[in-house]
């Protein structure tokens, strides 16, 4: 077994796709999906870190330097975070490496509970003497495709109903059409119509929208375009007349679709399209049938009334056990007075010594 540290994803790009399409990784922890955070949202220094076993690449995981601590390369644009392993033990070596460059402070966002990160990074932080924080950042709905879709519509009767009724009244104003854009070329056009849908709410107005940043926006495009070279893209409209008022930025991948970024129309907010779509896509996962319909991000209440399954992310801080590492825990986990009052006590002892 042997260890690398590697500061680009393109000196290992070919095994690494390799390693997550064998292990069924998602397409977050995929290395398109890495270089496109690390070119829009990198703060610090590269770090992908990586085990080998028989000269072939076993785990990878990717990190970011930033001063003397350690970050996943995720954030809120990240819907889950974990490591490539072939085998638990993989992830396990992965960590303890990690955890052998003895950062002051290790920190990992968004770990799925049943992934391979969350055990393997914390049982490798408390064996090498490091404070552990484990705390659930969020819960992501999904909806887990089993059954038909007469079933599952059954469920939602109420939702449903109220549906058909606000599309009847859509279909007064026009004739509705559901598209589907999977790239080639009409891709930059069709993303720039998402785009414009996406802006044209409430995430406008807060500045949340992927168009209102331009780092937002070259992930996205970026995301796009890697995605669609593997026939995973699916840029979702609901058209009235040919005009599109509603989308969906999805991600097919190992039949799972992957909501990234819903938007719709305000204008035609009184018939709820931006739900009419959601029905449409859910719709097709059964039809298809895939596995989950995944929402990604936030419980949001309009998320919630589709399901009630949840995916539990995590974040993981481990605190390196010197008084620097300790008033670093105690900032987090007692809050900045604290950790306050204990560097002015860290302060006085050194200054007696």
């Amino acid at each position: 077994m042997s260890i690398e540290t590697h500061h680009t994803v393109e000196s290992l790009d070919g095994e690494w796709d390799a390693l997550a399409a064998r292990t069924g990784a998602t397409p977050f922890a995929r290395p398109g999906w890495i270089a496109a955070w690390y070119a829009a949202f990198g703060r610090g220094k590269p770090v992908v870190r990586i085990v080998r076993e028989d000269g072939a690449l076993a785990a990878v995981a990717a990190l970011e330097a930033r001063g003397d601590s350690l970050h996943s390369a995720t954030n809120w644009h990240t819907p889950a975070y974990d490591v490539v392993a072939e085998t638990a033990g993989a992830a396990r070596a992965l960590a303890d490496s990690v955890l052998a460059l003895r950062p002051r402070r290790l920190e990992l966002r968004f770990l799925d509970r049943e992934g391979l990160a969350l055990p393997a990074f914390r049982a490798a932080a408390t064996a090498a003497g490091y404070r552990v924080l484990t705390r659930r950042l969020m819960e992501s709905p999904y909806v887990p495709v089993t059954g038909n879709w007469e079933e599952y519509a059954g469920t939602l009767r109420k939702l449903l109903k109220e549906l058909g009724r606000r599309r009847r009244r859509l279909e007064e104003t026009g004739r509705l059409s559901f598209s589907v854009e999977k790239g080639g070329d009409g891709l930059e056009s069709a993303l720039e119509v998402g785009f414009r849908l996406e802006q044209s709410g409430w995430k406008g107005r807060r500045g949340t929208a992927i168009a209102s940043c331009p780092e937002t926006r070259a992930f996205y495009s970026n995301i796009a375009r890697w995605a669609a070279e593997r026939d995973w893209l699916r840029l979702a409209f609901l058209s009235v007349d040919g005009r599109p008022i509603a989308f969906e930025f999805d991600l097919e991948v190992d039949d799972v679709l992957y909501n990234l970024k819903p938007g719709y129309d305000e204008a035609f907010g009184r018939f709820a399209p931006g739900k009419l779509l959601c029905e449409q896509r859910i719709r097709n996962t059964f039809d298809a049938g895939m596995r989950s319909y995944e929402f990604l991000g936030a419980p949001l209440p309009f998320k919630l009334e589709w399901t009630s399954h949840v995916r539990e992310r995590f974040i993981l801080q481990a605190f390196v056990p010197t008084v620097p590492g300790l008033v670093e825990l105690a900032a987090f986990r007692f809050g900045r007075p604290a950790a306050q009052r204990a560097q002015r006590a860290y302060g006085r002892l050194r200054g007696r010594t």
